[in-house]
């Protein structure tokens, strides 16, 4: 796919079918719980007796963390890509929005959920994953936006200095 604004057409695709993931019940859940599991596994064993709150808050800070390291990285290497006037990577850019889908999900889902810590002690805890999950698809299209961006002002920067 070649245009200016491939990546944010790319971006909405996603977008859509993970909006479309919602009606499954299943893959939300599944999509949310890989990044969950290891931040709390890890932080309820260094914080055995600290109450949910501390626990949460510690996986909502590793998983933005971890959002805004995998974001950098990516963003950098997309700017010096356009830079140096290499084609867009279509494979490296799915291959980011993969791996955000299991970081941008679970961090929206605990951005949410940080609003009252009490309801992570109910049962019913995970469901608000299909309350987090519509919002959190959106970040695609802003991944995409944000990619199509760097790559037009670095190929803009590249003819300029031709």
């Amino acid at each position: 796919m070649k245009g200016k604004y491939a990546a944010t057409k790319i971006g909405a695709l996603f977008t859509v079918l993970n909006l479309l993931a919602v009606i499954t019940v299943v893959v939300p859940i599944f999509i949310v719980m890989p990044v969950s599991i290891i931040f709390e596994s890890i932080f309820l064993h260094l914080f055995e007796d600290s109450p949910y709150k501390v626990i949460g808050s510690l996986t909502l800070l590793s998983i933005l963390a971890l959002a805004i390291a995998v974001s950098v990285f990516y963003f950098r290497r997309v700017s010096k890509q356009s830079r140096s006037a290499e084609p867009f990577d279509i494979t490296t850019f799915v291959v980011f929005l993969v791996v955000q889908m299991f970081i941008v999900h679970p961090l929206v889902f605990y951005f949410q959920t940080s609003s009252d810590w009490s309801r992570a002690s109910d049962g019913q805890f995970m469901f608000g994953v299909f309350g987090s999950f519509p919002v959190s698809s959106l970040a695609f299209i802003g991944f995409g936006f944000v990619t199509d961006m760097i790559r037009n002002v670095g190929s803009a920067i590249e003819e300029i200095n031709k």
